[in-house]
């Protein structure tokens, strides 16, 4: 979500799916599954879980040369 009136912290949070890619709000997405193993998907959940728990800052410039803030699609 986007750091304005439905995130006024501007941190990483979780939003459903079915939120996110609300058709009524959002004019497009996409969608694309990484084919992980166990191992992968076990490390992708422990960095996830830090990212909550630190209120990583919500990255409004879609910076990626950085790794201080997170942007929304970077871990949907």
């Amino acid at each position: 979500v986007y750091a304005g009136a439905e995130n006024p912290d501007a941190v990483v949070m979780r939003q459903p799916l079915d939120s996110f890619c609300n058709p009524r709000i959002e004019k497009g997405y996409g969608i694309f599954r990484y084919n992980m193993n166990y191992t992968e998907r076990s490390a992708l959940h422990e960095i996830l879980k830090q990212r909550f728990s630190e209120k990583m800052k919500f990255d409004k410039l879609f910076d990626l040369k950085t790794d201080d803030t997170q942007y929304c699609a970077e871990m949907i």
